[in-house]
């Protein structure tokens, strides 16, 4: 028997539950969770809040820089603005990198088709995906990456992080990666691989009480009470229907009837009151029958206030507004408000520490003076940007063009004649 069974059929109250549930979360704190069970983990909130952050990650664009005083040696390249300039060298300088002379974007690289993917490895989008929600799970990520003749990439594989064992020297720094996935199914392994730092790209959140370079933490372990909470209910609730099943109500008369009147009655209810059409209808008996109600108490069917502080818990933990998630109660301002507020300070931080590995282990293998990066602007509110960009254009600050271009709709030609025109609409109005 379980260790669930046993305390499902011991908890048959509510208070027997919420004293159950104080020693099961009290113990949590100081269990120690494989990466096996976190992964196991990946459902309900922790699903939703983890799904969330990993697939707006890997659907952010991203783009190819190059920084060097010298002149581009790649033929397909555009100008950046400063600001993306400013923030690309900012990158290069934050990873030891000297960045002088321009910015460029560049077009067309292996590099972009290498992530753009192919037959026998993942595109960027499903790879970036898989890592961040790894990240999130159990606060490491891995990469196989093969190189060619000339010591380029030629693929990048991601592996199963709960698979994988580090070995480390007694400075804490990887000597060895030891990696035995499971089948589909889970029930074989294979052959145990084993690989060098040179051959694995090592993504991790680094945490206190950690090895520095060997393991990192995932979010889900900082709110893993509140999940164990949440799925504890969840088995709870579903225990307590499959243990105590009974009907809404017993009905019984006087005297005792046959098998066969038992069975009459029966067919008569269900003909009366069952199926949704029948619901809300009276019912009219004589004073030979009496009717009790069976149904659940509302203490052994509800935990609204648990799984809510659960949710909550969960969601500012993995850095998700509750207004992206809870449909029902958001309205415009509040919704684009958490948005930039998720963009900010949960996808951009996580895609910094990402991409910086990322440019460390693979980019510089190229070129040190390539950057892979996002843009990191915040999209302002379009009604706000649009209002600003009318009051611009009817007290003559900017032309219709350029209002034209800032709305998305592109400049026109005769951007000086619409200039003058919005300033003598102005002094008309004035």
């Amino acid at each position: 028997m379980s260790f669930w069974d046993r305390f499902s059929r011991k908890a048959q109250s509510a208070s027997q539950m919420q004293a159950m549930i104080q020693l099961i979360t009290s113990s949590t704190a100081t269990k120690t969770y494989s990466a096996q069970e976190l992964v196991a983990m990946n459902k309900s909130w922790v699903y939703l809040a983890n799904n969330k952050v990993a697939s707006t990650c890997a659907t952010t664009p991203f783009y190819l820089y190059y920084a060097s005083k010298d002149k581009p040696k790649y033929v397909q390249t555009r100008p950046v603005s400063k600001d993306m300039a400013r923030s690309v060298k900012k990158v290069m300088e934050r990873s030891g990198r000297k960045a002088v002379g321009d910015v460029v974007e560049v077009l067309d690289h292996p590099l972009l088709n290498l992530m753009a993917g192919s037959d026998t490895q993942p595109g960027w989008e499903d790879m970036t995906k898989n890592s961040i929600e790894y990240l999130g799970l159990i606060g490491n990520a891995y990469w196989k990456i093969e190189l060619d003749a000339n010591g380029l990439p030629a693929r990048l594989l991601p592996l199963q992080a709960e698979a994988m064992q580090v070995a480390v020297n007694k400075e804490g720094m990887p000597v060895q990666y030891i990696y035995q996935p499971t089948l589909q199914g889970g029930n074989a392994q294979v052959e145990q691989v084993k690989y060098t730092p040179a051959q694995i790209v090592h993504f991790l959140n680094r945490s206190p009480g950690n090895t520095l370079y060997s393991l990192g933490k995932g979010k889900l372990e900082a709110c893993i009470d509140a999940a164990t909470l949440y799925s504890f209910m969840d088995n709870y609730e579903q225990y307590l229907n499959r243990n105590m099943a009974r009907p809404d109500c017993v009905v019984s008369y006087k005297g005792a009837p046959t098998e066969a009147e038992m069975k009459a009655v029966m067919a008569m209810w269900n003909k009366a009151f069952r199926g949704e059409q029948n619901s809300g209808k009276p019912l009219v008996t004589s004073g030979d029958v009496d009717i009790k109600n069976l149904g659940f108490a509302p203490r052994d069917m509800q935990f609204q206030t648990g799984r809510t502080w659960s949710k909550k818990v969960i969601l500012a933990t993995f850095g998700v507004p509750e207004a992206l998630v809870e449909i029902n109660d958001a309205n415009y301002a509040s919704s684009y408000s958490a948005m930039s507020h998720f963009t900010e300070y949960t996808i951009h931080p996580e895609l910094s520490a990402y991409l910086a590995v990322f440019n460390r282990r693979v980019t510089r293998l190229y070129d040190p003076n390539l950057v892979l990066w996002y843009d990191e602007q915040v999209a302002s509110d379009p009604q706000t940007q649009s209002a600003i960009v009318n009051t611009s254009f009817v007290n003559g600050i900017i032309s219709r063009g350029e209002a034209r271009e800032a709305l998305g709709y592109g400049a026109e030609a005769d951007d000086s004649a619409n200039l003058e025109q919005s300033q003598g609409q102005t002094g008309a109005q004035a």
